[in-house]
């Protein structure tokens, strides 16, 4: 694995894919999409290695295995919020952890989930009664503040507010343009659009409004390569060069960094955490959009009367799907240089979404090292660094 450091020096623009025409708008992702970023890093070898995109070349750059993007800051990585955390609108320095609520719901209540082990996901009927509206999460959590949070089994977490590393959601920043006529160089009448990027060299952070908060927080972005291919590892090895990064051609500086090889380990927490025997309770949190054959679950989970159970890629782990936290499905699409054509759209699970297991077979600390490993079920969505999984326990 040789990890990389991205600056983004412009505002990075990650459409969704959603038309845009004159008196527009362009629409964002919340994040750049894995597929662009694994797509201009390619770009940018091919173009290093002498702009020959040839088929053998094109293969190798292919089978090349990218992760990332992910917030950084020094030593910190960071982690998109995940989906089981909610917050009070009366105490924000306060989290509550939602789980499967087995054996809570109320008397005449159900669900109709497709298989009927799986149990909805709430809050539980005495954090429910605290009657406490929602705010919204911070959007990135440090690694310290993650590792906690999934390895604590406490239905409750306090968060100080004076901690500078839960951040807000990225700046978006907008531009308000006219249409120029290509004859006279004077711009069209009543031909205005707007554009917008996400900028991603600082973050506001969380809770910066107190005393004493300078309100944002200097931010890198981290990635990594894999590899077997020797002129892959040796242009990578050497990377320092400005290249674009999303739409519109803005640019971001990328850089071979050793020193960012240890923010991709499992932490010590987790790994310990997952070690223990008594580890029956697994949680696994996506850091990337995951993309699945069956959808919304992922496709090495199989029904066996009644029950959704598989092993875990790259393990010997098995388990069963008791719940599952998730947000609304997301498209991602895209341009194929290979083929010149618009790529099939695809549905997303959003990052940060929680899968909650029931250990059936093997050893919960072997999932240590699949720490930030894709579960994707595709090798090649798994090669463009969709479905990166965090491990923990419930």
């Amino acid at each position: 694995m040789i990890p990389i450091q991205v600056t983004a020096r412009d505002p990075v623009v990650s459409r969704d894919g959603r038309p845009f025409s004159t008196g527009g708008r362009i629409r964002l992702t919340d994040w750049p999409v894995p597929s662009m970023v694994s797509g201009s890093l390619r770009s940018l070898l091919g173009i290093l290695h002498g702009k020959d995109f040839s088929g053998q070349v094109l293969s190798d750059l292919k089978n090349m295995r990218v992760q990332g993007l992910l917030p950084a800051n020094g030593n910190q990585l960071f982690f998109p919020a995940p989906q089981d955390a909610v917050r009070s609108a009366q105490s924000p320095d306060r989290f509550l952890r939602a789980k499967p609520l087995l054996g809570e719901l109320p008397s005449g209540s159900g669900a109709d989930w497709p298989h009927g082990s799986i149990t909805p996901v709430g809050l539980s009927s005495g954090q429910a009664a605290e009657n406490f509206k929602p705010e919204t999460v911070p959007a990135w959590w440090s690694v310290d503040a993650f590792s906690a949070w999934m390895t604590t089994e406490c239905d409750h977490a306090m968060i100080n507010g004076n901690n500078y590393s839960y951040l807000l959601k990225p700046v978006t920043e907008e531009r308000t343009h006219l249409a120029i006529d290509a004859r006279t160089g004077t711009a069209k009448d009543g031909e205005i659009f707007v554009s917008a990027g996400i900028s991603l060299d600082r973050m506001p952070r969380f809770n910066w409004e107190k005393p004493n908060f300078d309100g944002y927080l200097p931010m890198t972005l981290a990635a990594s390569v894999e590899t077997d291919v020797g002129w892959i590892r040796q242009a990578v090895l050497g990377l320092d060069s400005l290249a674009p990064l999303g739409g519109e051609r803005r640019l971001a500086h990328w850089k071979h960094m050793e020193i960012l090889g240890g923010l991709w380990k499992c932490p010590q927490s987790v790994s310990r955490r997952l070690a223990q025997p008594a580890t029956k309770q697994i949680r696994m949190v996506l850091a990337s959009p995951g993309i699945f054959t069956q959808g919304w679950r992922p496709g090495w989970l199989n029904a066996n009367n009644g029950v959704l159970e598989g092993t875990i890629p790259g393990t010997s782990v098995r388990v069963q799907l008791v719940g599952a936290s998730i947000g609304r499905w997301r498209a991602v699409s895209g341009w194929c240089y290979e083929s010149d054509k618009p790529k099939a759209i695809k549905r997303t699970v959003p990052a940060g979404g929680v899968y909650f297991f029931k250990l059936i077979d093997g050893s919960a600390g072997d999932l240590a090292g699949r720490w930030l490993r894709s579960v994707c079920d595709s090798e090649q969505d798994a090669r463009d660094g969709f479905g990166m999984a965090t491990w923990g326990t419930w």
